[in-house]
C-alpha cells in the first residue's frame, strides 16, 4: 500500500476574518408607522449608527441584491475550496434582519443560472457555482459530499438522517473537531445539493416569536466537502480536501422584545450560552492580551474553532435592521462584527501526495533492519528482534535451503543495510529532482488556469452587467 505524506503548505500570511454588514430595508409595517431609520451606509466600507461610525470590509445598502453580496463575499471562496482550503461563511444578527434569506433565499433552489436568480441565497448559489468550477478541471477525479447539522439546546442533530439521535462530538489529537455518526451524502450536481438542503430545512426546529413567526430557533451548519485526486507527470497522485461551512446562527435579539414564554426557558438559556460564548471567543481572539480562548465552553464555538483563529478562510455576514426601535440590537451586532474583523487566521491548503512505492519499500526495510541492529549486541554477541529473526529464518530456508549461523545472518543483514541505504539515497535524489520539476510544471499550469479563470470571470461579469443594463 502506498504511503501518504501530508504536504500541508506553509501559510503565506495571516489573513483577517472578512466582515461585511448587510442593512435590510425598512419593513412595510415600519414604513406605515413612520419608523425612523438610524443606520446609514456612509460609503461602501463605512456606515453610521446615529452618530457613531463603523468600518468594515464591505457595507451593503438596503438596495443591495443577493447576487451582489454573493459575488463580493462568497464567490472568491469557491475557487479556494476546490483548491483544498477550508472556508466558513456565517450569518449573525438580530432575528428578522435577513440572515436566513441571505443564506438560503426565498427558495432552496435556483431559477436559471446561479448568476441570474434574483432571490437565491448563498447556499443554493454556491451549490451550482462549485460544480461550475469543477467543470473547469481536467484529468482530475472529484468527489463532492454534503452534511447538515442542527445545534439546538446544546444538542447536535443530523438534519439529513431519518432518526432524531443526538450526535456526539470529540476532538482528535490534532485538535480537529469530529462529529461521530454524521451523515455525509455524495452529490453529483447543484440540484442534488439543493435537494438535501431542502430536506434538512424541513427538519429544522422552528418556534414562533412575536418578532418573526418563522424565526429559526437553532444554529445550522451546512457543509459542502470537495475531495480531488490529480495524477502528476511524476506518477504520483495529489489529493486535496476542501470544504465550505455555511452557518446560519440563531437570532441575537433582545430577550424582552422576542415574546418568548417560560416554556422555552431551557432553550433560551442554551441559546444565550452559545451566543455569549461566541462573543467571548471573538473578544479573546481580537484582544491579543487574552491567553485563553474559551472554545470549549459551548458546542457552537467548538464547531467554529478552526474558523476563528485557525486555518480556515472565514467571512462573517452581519445583518442589521435600520429601525430606531432595533437600535440596541443593531449596536450590539456591529460591536460583535467590529471585533471579529480583528481576528487573524492562517489559511492552509489540505494537500497530500503519494510517494514512490520503491522508496516506501526501502524505508520500511531499513527501519525493520535497523530495529534488529538496535536490539543487537548484548555482551559479545548479536541479538535480533525475535519476530524478525523467525520470519527471516523461515524466508531464507524457504528460498535457499541454507541454515546459517547467527553471525552469518548478521553479516548479511549489515551488508543488506548498506546496499539498501545506497539505493535509497539514489532514489531520493532522483525523486527530489522529479518533484522539483513537477512543481515547476504545476506552477506553470496554475498560472495558465488562473489566466483562463480571470478571462472567464470577466466574460461572465460583462454578460451579467449587459443584461442588467437592458
Amino acid at each position: 500500500m502506498t504511503s501518504m505524506v501530508q504536504k500541508r503548505k506553509t501559510p503565506q500570511h495571516l489573513q483577517n476574518v472578512k466582515v461585511v454588514v448587510r442593512i435590510r430595508p425598512l419593513l412595510k409595517q415600519e414604513e406605515e408607522q413612520n419608523v425612523k431609520s438610524v443606520v446609514k451606509a456612509h460609503t461602501h466600507r463605512e456606515l453610521v449608527l446615529k452618530e457613531k461610525k463603523y468600518s468594515f470590509d464591505r457595507v451593503f445598502k438596503p438596495t443591495a441584491t443577493q447576487i451582489e453580496l454573493y459575488l463580493n463575499v462568497i464567490a472568491p471562496l469557491i475557487h479556494d475550496v476546490v483548491e483544498g482550503y477550508n472556508c466558513t461563511v456565517f450569518a449573525y444578527g438580530q432575528t428578522g434582519t435577513g440572515k436566513t434569506y441571505t443564506m438560503t433565499g426565498e427558495k432552496c433552489n435556483l431559477v436559471g443560472n446561479w448568476r441570474e436568480d434574483v432571490h437565491a441565497g448563498v447556499i443554493p448559489r454556491a451549490a451550482f457555482h462549485i460544480f461550475h468550477e469543477i467543470d473547469k478541471l481536467s484529468k482530475v477525479e472529484v468527489n463532492v459530499k454534503v452534511s447538515y447539522i442542527e445545534l439546538y439546546n446544546e444538542e447536535i442533530r443530523d438534519s439529513l438522517s431519518d432518526n432524531e439521535n443526538i450526535l456526539q462530538m470529540y476532538s482528535d489529537n490534532k485538535g480537529s473537531v469530529t462529529i461521530s455518526g454524521l451523515t455525509e451524502i455524495s452529490v453529483r450536481n447543484g440540484e442534488d445539493i439543493c435537494k438535501y438542503l431542502k430536506r434538512g430545512i424541513v427538519k429544522r426546529q422552528i418556534a414562533s416569536t412575536l418578532m418573526n413567526h418563522q424565526s429559526s430557533r437553532s444554529h445550522t451548519v451546512f457543509t459542502i466537502s470537495i475531495n480531488t485526486r490529480e495524477s502528476t507527470v511524476c506518477g504520483d497522485d495529489i489529493f486535496k480536501a476542501g470544504k465550505i461551512n455555511l452557518v446560519d446562527l440563531v437570532g441575537s435579539e433582545n430577550i424582552a422584545k422576542s415574546g418568548r414564554k417560560e416554556i422555552r426557558a431551557v432553550e433560551l438559556t442554551n441559546i444565550n450560552k452559545s451566543l455569549l460564548t461566541l462573543g467571548r471567543v471573538i473578544h479573546a481572539l481580537a484582544d491579543k492580551s487574552h491567553k485563553h480562548v474559551p472554545y470549549r465552553d459551548s458546542k457552537l464555538t467548538r464547531i467554529l474553532q478552526d474558523s476563528l483563529g485557525g486555518h480556515t478562510k472565514t467571512a462573517m455576514i452581519a445583518t442589521v435592521s435600520p429601525a430606531i426601535n432595533s437600535h440596541e440590537e443593531t449596536s450590539s451586532t456591529l460591536e460583535y462584527a467590529s471585533r471579529a474583523r480583528d481576528i487573524k487566521n492562517t489559511p492552509t491548503v489540505n494537500e497530500k501526495m503519494t510517494n514512490n512505492d520503491v522508496i516506501e519499500g526501502l524505508v520500511k526495510e531499513i527501519d525493520k533492519l535497523q530495529k534488529d541492529l538496535d536490539a543487537a549486541r548484548s555482551g559479545t554477541g548479536f541479538y535480533v528482534n525475535k519476530e524478525n529473526y523467525e520470519k527471516m529464518i523461515d524466508a531464507i530456508i524457504a528460498v535457499t535451503g541454507e541454515h546459517l549461523t547467527t553471525d552469518e545472518l548478521m553479516d548479511r543483514k549489515a551488508e543488506r543495510i548498506r546496499n539498501l541505504e545506497d539505493r535509497l539515497y539514489s532514489r531520493m535524489m532522483e525523486f527530489d529532482e522529479t518533484v522539483q520539476q513537477c512543481k515547476k510544471y504545476k506552477e506553470e499550469l496554475e498560472n495558465a488556469k488562473a489566466t483562463i479563470r480571470e478571462g472567464d470571470d470577466r466574460l461572465e461579469q460583462e454578460k451579467f452587467l449587459s443584461k442588467c443594463s437592458r
